[in-house]
């Protein structure tokens, strides 16, 4: 079977064609010509003019509620939504009831997701049930097919056991995935500290918070030679210090959610709860509100 999309802007850094206007043609699932226009006969045309193609995305952080809680989402209901908004694959954090924290709940995951479309990438815990305390099955976990370690919006703000996750994935390749918030500062904190927040009488989280944890891991990290990933980093010092990191060759990266870079916290001046970008974050073993 050929397709034929017509006119739709390639949005690709790596293509010659990034930018422009193109015809792409598609036989048999495979695109065999890219040109600026394309007269072949074909069994159906895709107009896209005014539209954009690219590569698939990747949804670094998919919170999917299996196992657990498929009441709110299953792995089948969470990939189709994947595929529906353009994700070829995705994370799978382990923030699940229980969490991925052993080479059965990886393996589960992969086997559910087999006549999928989307490429599922397991991501495992760093500690036992995201407890913080000890260090979870990594080495088994990776071997199952987990490519990450995280214990999603639980910072790992026990510094010992990052030192021992980051000494242990130094042969793996695979990253620890670290929050960047250190819940101890500001306890229950629901917006970023400043004059908004005061206006608003919120309990604010400073920049600080995220950045003192960033500091630690990245020595951490120069210690051990290990390979780490930060993220979301929302400060412009939090920039600045993992760009420093990485002129020095270590093995750090980092994101951004997109919200960081269009909106301040001068948006929410009307209580408006679809510009909140997470919970309410609370320290281990507290209670939240």
């Amino acid at each position: 079977m050929k397709i034929r999309i017509s006119q739709a802007k390639i949005v690709d850094n790596r293509h010659p064609d990034n930018g422009k206007k193109r015809d792409i043609l598609i036989e048999d699932g495979v695109i065999v010509k890219i040109a600026k226009e394309i007269d072949e006969i074909t069994d159906e045309v895709i107009g896209a003019r005014g539209l954009c193609i690219s590569i698939g995305w990747m949804d670094l952080r998919a919170n999917f509620r299996d196992p657990g809680d498929e009441q709110k989402e299953d792995l089948e209901s969470g990939l189709a939504a994947a595929a529906n908004g353009g994700f070829t694959a995705v994370a799978v954090m382990p923030s699940t009831n229980p969490p991925i924290d052993g080479k059965g709940d990886v393996e589960y995951l992969l086997n559910r997701a087999q006549r999928s479309g989307v490429q599922i990438v397991p991501i495992g815990t760093v500690s036992k049930g995201r407890q913080g305390e000890s260090l979870s099955e990594m080495y088994d976990m990776y071997k199952a097919g987990a490519r990450g370690f995280t214990d999603d919006k639980n910072s790992i703000v026990e510094a010992g056991l990052l030192h021992r996750a980051l000494l242990y994935n130094k042969h793996l390749g695979a990253p620890v995935m670290q929050f960047p918030y250190d819940s101890s500062l500001v306890p229950n904190g629901q917006m970023n500290e400043g004059k908004q927040s005061t206006l608003l009488g919120l309990k604010g989280m400073p920049s600080i918070s995220e950045e003192i944890i960033i500091e630690r891991d990245l020595s951490l990290l120069a210690h051990t030679e290990g390979v780490l990933h930060i993220g979301p980093v929302s400060t412009e010092n939090a920039v600045k210090l993992i760009a420093a990191a990485r002129k020095k060759k270590q093995k750090v990266t980092c994101d951004v959610v997109l919200a960081n870079l269009l909106y301040t916290d001068e948006v929410l001046h009307l209580f408006d709860s679809a510009y909140k970008l997470m919970l309410t974050l609370h320290r281990r073993g507290a209670s939240p509100v």
